[in-house]
């Protein structure tokens, strides 16, 4: 079975844009601070970004909605990844494209400067506040990167926003070589520790221009689950069909929400700064019910629930798990309100030079979750390809068992920015 995991351990490369559019020293010198250490997020600049963050997260759950509508496999994306793949791309577009793509992403009702600057602030958030931490053993890397055909040239307003807004750096490839799609993997490998390999399976001559965000994310919990209480158990899935797998088990104090269709719990990191969401769908409800109760505010209101509730004695069943995911992400992005950018009528002519004829042919979004006694590991990828139209507390406690589908959210604290959102049909896969 196709393993899918839209998202989870900030592993993003998000956006793969195939597109085919192209100290001076005293004697008694005094010791002075550090100046690599990074300085903590402002709290205006995390207001500022408040736009772009519910953006972000709203259009995460519509398109993991509409990936739902025909597959019940599992389904992890990266909405912070996929998203700023897109948004670099949007820069690239003009008319109707580009009004669509803007919409579908939800920054319709920001300028394009006030978007750009916005995610230029939360990349700043994200490099600050995530920086590597070998005392918490947290990582969280996000970076992006910009390859174009030889012979060919980005119009220079667009090579510029993408390089300031996005810090993506240029560099040119052969696409009608095997060696570009090697480089391009090998660059995404590296962001994300191994995790997303191959992300790219070959490159053609009538490729013009790729647009890569890679994240990666790696933190211990605050309280690890014992291994010695991981034992295997019964999981059933959304047909109803069983399957044994490894199950953690921790009692502990955790925050808790309880509606009529789902209850939920997080749980925290040593970082401090990330947080595990997990929605788990009362016996009666699917994980469907429960993503249209979260859609349309109900998501925020349950973050804010569990920030605010206060802990209780809680007995947490947890799957293990190891997921992957591959796919094309082009079909819900059509359906989602973007048709345009994927046919003739696509207007991406403020991207390369001569590059009037251009358009989506893909967007490949792959990732990586993996959960364990330890922590999380999570990464994810998405390249968008785009080609040229000539080409084609209690005295007991509160049971919280994971032992059907469930949906679970990676949020970086700081922002409130949802780095990976998904839905576990089965945690064998």
């Amino acid at each position: 079975m196709k393993k899918r995991f839209l998202a989870a351990v900030g592993i993003s490369i998000a956006l793969i844009t195939s597109v085919l559019i192209i100290a001076g020293c005293g004697t008694q010198p005094n010791p002075q601070p550090p100046t690599d250490l990074p300085t903590p997020p402002s709290t205006q600049g995390i207001a500022a970004t408040r736009p772009l963050v519910t953006a972000v997260n709203n259009f995460g759950f519509s398109l993991l909605q509409d990936i739902k509508r025909t597959s019940n496999e599992n389904t992890v994306i990266s909405p912070v990844s996929i998203h700023e793949a897109l948004s670099m791309t949007v820069n690239g577009a003009n008319g109707t494209t580009k009004n669509q793509m803007r919409k579908t992403l939800g920054i319709d009702s920001l300028s394009e400067d006030a978007a750009n600057a916005q995610w230029k602030t939360l990349n700043d958030i994200f490099k600050t506040a995530g920086a590597s931490d070998p005392k918490t053993a947290r990582t969280l890397d996000i970076a992006n990167s910009i390859w174009y055909q030889k012979g060919h040239s980005m119009k220079t307003t667009f090579a510029a926003t993408i390089k300031d807004s996005f810090g993506a750096q240029a560099s040119p490839a052969d696409f009608a070589k095997p060696q570009a799609a090697k480089s391009i993997n090998d660059w995404v490998s590296k962001q994300t520790s191994g995790n997303i390999q191959n992300l790219i399976e070959r490159t053609d001559a009538s490729d013009r221009l790729y647009l890569v965000n890679a994240v990666y994310f790696h933190a211990d919990w605050e309280e690890p689950f014992e291994k010695e209480s991981t034992q295997d158990a019964t999981f059933t899935k959304a047909d109803s069909h069983t399957v044994k797998v490894p199950m953690m088990h921790n009692e502990t104090f955790l925050p808790v929400y309880q509606t009529k269709s789902y209850q939920a719990t997080k749980l925290a990191y040593q970082d401090g700064k990330t947080s595990f969401y997990i929605f788990l769908p009362n016996k009666v409800n699917t994980t469907d019910t429960v993503l249209t109760a979260l859609a349309n505010g109900g998501y925020q209101t349950a973050v804010a629930a569990l920030s605010s509730a206060e802990s209780t004695n809680v007995a947490l069943t947890l799957p293990k798990l190891d997921t992957k995911l591959n796919t094309n992400l082009a079909p819900q992005l059509e359906h989602l309100g973007m048709p345009d950018a994927f046919d003739d009528k696509a207007n991406f002519s403020r991207m390369l030079t001569g590059g009037d004829d251009l358009y989506i042919a893909k967007v490949i979004h792959a990732t990586r979750l993996k959960v364990d006694e330890e922590g999380t590991t999570a990464a994810a990828a998405t390249a968008v390809g785009i080609m040229s139209k000539a080409a084609p507390v209690q005295q007991q406690p509160l049971e919280f068992t994971c032992d059907h589908p469930y949906i679970c959210a990676l949020v970086d604290d700081t922002s409130g920015a949802t780095l990976f959102l998904g839905v576990i049909n089965d945690p064998q896969n």
